[in-house]
C-alpha cells in the first residue's frame, strides 16, 4: 500500500493530534506517549489495510478498541463520531495526496537513477577508453626512456672506446716514433757488433793488449769500434745502452712521476725496473776465462735487446748486471715479462774453449716507482739481491712489507700513510713533537693546531704535527710563537735528517723520520 508517513510528520500535525487525543479520552484511556504510540500504529495500519471506500469512523474505532482491549463504543456520540468522520475524510485525502507524491517521486528517482546509470556507462567507458590510451602513451614513454638510455649507453661507449683509441694511437704513435729511433740505434749496434765479434774472434785477450800505436791492426780496429760505440751511448760488447744512457732515463722518468704523484696521478707515470744479474758469473770467468765471460755477455745482451714491447729498454748495468726500464707499468706486470726473460735466458747455451756446453741462470730484481719513489733503482738492487740469497735463479719484487723495518705502533695508520706520500712527492716538510705540561691543556692544544693545520696525531698526552714547506727549526719558533710561552716540551726533525730520496724509499725514510719524531722527548 505504499510507504507509511514518517511518524514525526504524523505528530506534528494537529489533525492527527486531535484525533488520537479524541479517541484517548472517549476511551479513557491515559494520554501518555506509550498509548499515543499505539493508537497512532494502528492508525498507520487502518490507512495501509483499509481501502479508500471502506475507510470510516466505525471502522477505525473497532480497530482501536480491539488494540486497546475495549468495548466499542462508536455510536455513544453521534455529534463527535461525525467530527471524527469528517477528520478520518481529510486525513485519508492527504494520505492519498502523499501516496501519490511519493510514487511521482520514487518514479522521478528511479528515472535518475536509469539516467544515473547510463551516464555512470559513458563515464566509466570513457575512463576505461582514457586508461588504455593512457596506458599506450605510458608504454610509450617506458619505451622512449628504455631506447634514449640506450643511445646514451651507446654513446658513453663510444665515447670510451674514442678516448681509448685515441690513447691507443698515442701510445702507437710514441712506440712508433721510439721503435724508430731504437731501429736506427739498433741498426749502428748491430753493425758494430758484428765487426766487434769477427774481431773477438780472431784476438781473443789480444783486444786488451798493446797501445793505439799496436803493431796488431785488429786490436787497433777493436778498439775504434769501442770508441764509436762508446760515442753513441752503446755498449761495444753487448750491444745496449750504457749505465750513463740508464742514468739519464731513470732521471726522466722520475721527474715525470714526481709531477704527476704531485699532481695526484701517480699511476700514470708510474714505471718499474727490473735489475739482473748472471748467476755465478766470476766463477765462469774464473774457470774458462775473460773471452767466454765476454760471450756470456753477448748472448745475454742479444736476448735483451728483443724486449716485447717498443717502449721498454735494456741497459748494460755494469759487469755481470743489466738493466731494464719499464715504462707505465706497475710492478705486478712487470713481474711476468721479468719470469719471460729468465725463462729465455735460462735456455741460452755457449760452448768454452774446452768444449763444455755451459748454461746461464739470471737473478731477478724488481721494484716500481709507487713502491720506492726516487730510489727504484737501489729497491731493485736489494730486490735482486734478496733474490741471490734466496738461492739465484728467480725474481723477487721489492715490497714495503719484506724491506722495511715496523713504523712505532702508537702513530694511526692514516697519519703514517700521509708522511710516506710526502716523502715519495718529496715534499720538504718537518715533524713536531709536543708534550703541554700546564694546566690549559686544551687551550693550548687548540692553537697547536691552528698553527700547524697540517696532518696531525696523538699518543696520549702526546702531539704529532706536521710542518708544511718549512725545516725543524723554523717549526720550532711557529710552535713558539702560536703557545705565547705556554708550559709544554717540544722537539722537531725534518727530511734533512734522514738519507736521499734516491738513497731510501719512501716507506723506509717515513719509518727512520717517525722513529725520530716518537723518540725526542721519550
Amino acid at each position: 500500500m505504499g510507504e507509511p508517513l514518517p511518524r514525526l510528520r504524523r505528530q506534528q500535525d494537529d489533525q492527527v493530534r486531535r484525533l488520537t487525543d479524541h479517541y484517548l479520552s472517549t476511551h479513557h484511556l491515559p494520554a501518555t506517549a506509550e498509548n499515543q504510540a499505539r493508537f497512532v500504529a494502528v492508525y498507520d495500519c487502518f490507512l495501509r489495510a483499509t481501502p479508500q471506500e471502506q475507510r470510516s469512523a466505525e471502522r477505525l474505532d473497532q480497530m482501536v478498541c480491539t488494540a486497546f482491549g475495549l468495548r466499542d463504543t462508536a455510536a455513544a456520540d453521534p455529534a463527535a463520531a461525525g467530527q471524527i468522520a469528517a477528520e478520518l475524510a481529510a486525513l485519508s485525502a492527504r494520505y492519498e495526496e502523499e501516496q501519490q507524491r511519493r510514487r511521482e517521486e520514487e518514479e522521478l528517482r528511479k528515472k535518475s537513477q536509469d539516467e544515473l546509470r547510463v551516464v555512470s556507462g559513458a563515464v566509466s567507458t570513457a575512463y576505461q577508453d582514457l586508461s588504455a590510451r593512457l596506458a599506450v602513451h605510458r608504454l610509450g614513454l617506458t619505451e622512449r626512456a628504455t631506447a634514449v638510455a640506450e643511445q646514451e649507453a651507446d654513446h658513453r661507449a663510444r665515447l670510451t672506446a674514442i678516448a681509448e683509441l685515441e690513447r691507443d694511437l698515442k701510445t702507437q704513435l710514441e712506440h712508433r716514433l721510439h721503435r724508430d729511433a731504437t731501429a736506427a740505434l739498433e741498426a749502428q749496434v748491430a753493425a758494430l757488433s758484428g765487426e766487434l765479434a769477427a774481431v773477438r774472434a780472431e784476438l781473443g785477450d789480444l783486444a786488451t793488449e798493446g797501445a793505439d800505436d799496436s803493431p796488431y791492426p785488429l786490436a787497433a780496429a777493436v778498439r775504434r769500434l769501442a770508441a764509436q760505440a762508446a760515442s753513441a751511448g752503446l755498449d761495444a760488447l753487448t750491444g745496449l745502452a750504457t749505465r750513463a744512457s740508464f742514468n739519464q732515463a731513470i732521471a726522466e722518468c722520475s721527474d715525470r712521476f714526481r709531477s704527476a704523484a704531485r699532481a695526484g696521478r701517480m699511476e700514470a707515470e708510474n714505471y718499474t725496473v727490473l735489475l739482473l744479474a748472471i748467476d755465478h758469473f766470476k766463477a765462469v770467468n774464473q774457470a774458462h776465462g775473460h773471452v767466454t765471460g765476454d760471450r756470456l755477455l753477448a748472448a745475454v745482451g742479444e736476448r735483451l735487446r728483443h724486449l716485447r714491447r717498443g717502449m721498454d729498454r735494456a741497459y748494460r748495468f755494469g759487469g755481470d748486471q743489466f738493466a731494464c726500464i719499464l715504462p707505465r707499468t706497475p710492478s705486478q706486470g712487470a713481474w711476468n715479462v721479468a719470469e719471460i726473460l729468465r725463462d729465455q735466458i735460462a735456455d741460452l747455451e755457449i760452448t768454452a774453449p774446452t768444449g763444455e756446453r755451459l748454461g746461464v741462470t739470471v737473478s731477478v730484481g724488481i721494484s716500481d716507482a709507487v713502491a720506492c719513489g726516487a730510489a727504484v733503482v737501489h729497491c731493485a738492487n736489494e730486490a735482486m739481491r734478496a733474490a741471490k740469497q734466496e738461492g739465484r735463479n728467480r725474481t723477487v719484487a721489492f715490497t714495503d712489507a719484506a724491506f722495511v723495518a715496523p713504523f712505532p705502533r702508537q702513530l694511526p695508520a692514516d697519519f703514517v700513510a700521509e708522511v710516506r706520500h710526502r716523502l715519495l712527492c718529496e715534499e720538504l716538510f718537518a715533524m713536531v713533537s709536543v708534550v703541554v705540561t700546564g694546566d690549559q691543556r686544551g687551550e693550548v692544544v687548540m692553537l697547536l693546531y691552528r698553527a700547524f693545520p697540517g696532518p696531525t696525531a696523538d699518543d696520549g698526552d702526546q702531539h704529532f704535527l706536521l710542518a708544511e714547506d718549512t725545516d725543524g727549526a723554523a717549526a720550532i719558533r711557529r710552535l713558539e710563537e702560536a703557545t705565547g710561552g705556554a708550559a709544554l716540551r717540544a722537539g722537531a726533525t725534518d727530511t734533512d735528517e734522514i738519507p736521499d730520496a734516491r738513497a731510501l724509499p719512501p716507506a723506509a725514510r717515513a719509518q727512520l723520520l717517525l722513529t725520530q719524531l716518537v723518540e725526542l722527548l721519550a
